[in-house]
């Protein structure tokens, strides 16, 4: 069970077990598997950015950098439970907001093998993949869409650019011996204009695809722009 505490990721296999510190670079403008207000509003429509793999061996998840996000200031009216109560003067919040044209936060996608550390222990970090992929566009552009196992060892990313006209689905072979190709995705799908769009419209965010055993079936807007899954599968590995 993860959980983040002052936004650093931590892990539990069991409620009785020792937690196991992930990350400890965590403070006000650094989130790890916790998403900024975009994400979680805008993006994932969740207040969590990690994923368990199905046998609960790994977890992948996002870490958040906004530092450079402006800060945005608004008042809080009746700043207690009571709708009824009257409290003549207001209170603040400030929190990292951004506004169209202005930055995003910088986001990275890591994968933690718990299973890994829990059996051999040592440096907590030698356990914790950064992934990367050919063609990935540059950290100020970037918005990760989906983040998906679809096998125990098997990843699926789905990147665009912030124009989200832009954009490829990356699959992770995490099984693999070697943890340089671990940390290097292949790009299995292009979208946007040049990809399965064709056209100059934007990529949409449709929410998640269904991932079943060695297949991930991925959901694409119909001609009435409703969300639907697509009308053939994909294998996601050989």
């Amino acid at each position: 069970m993860p959980f983040s505490w002052r936004v650093s990721l931590t892990n539990a296999c069991s409620s009785d077990a020792k937690p196991i510190r992930v990350t400890s670079n965590g403070n006000a403008s650094l989130f790890n598997g916790v998403p900024d207000w975009v994400y979680e509003e805008e993006i994932f429509s969740a207040d969590f950015a990690l994923w368990w793999s199905p046998d609960a061996k790994q977890v992948a998840y996002l870490s958040f950098d906004e530092t450079a996000v402006p800060e945005f200031t608004f008042p809080i009216y009746n700043p207690t439970d009571n709708s009824s109560e009257v409290v003549p003067y207001t209170t603040e919040v400030v929190m990292k907001y951004p506004k169209p044209g202005y930055p995003n936060p910088l986001v990275t996608v890591h994968v933690f093998d718990a299973d890994g550390y829990s059996t051999n222990h040592g440096d907590v970090t030698d356990y914790i993949l950064t992934l990367n992929w050919e063609g990935r566009h540059a950290a100020d552009d970037s918005v990760i869409l989906e983040v998906a196992w679809v096998g125990n060892g098997s990843l699926i990313v789905k990147e665009v650019n912030r124009n989200a006209d832009d954009g490829r689905v990356v699959l992770f072979d995490i099984d693999t011996s070697s943890r340089v190709a671990q940390a290097e995705g292949k790009v299995v799908r292009k979208l946007g204009k040049d990809g399965e769009e064709g056209d100059d419209g934007w990529i949409d965010n449709v929410g998640p695809g269904i991932a079943l055993e060695q297949v991930y079936l991925h959901r694409h807007p119909g001609a009435d722009n409703f969300p639907r899954l697509i009308h053939h599968l994909r294998l996601c590995r050989d």
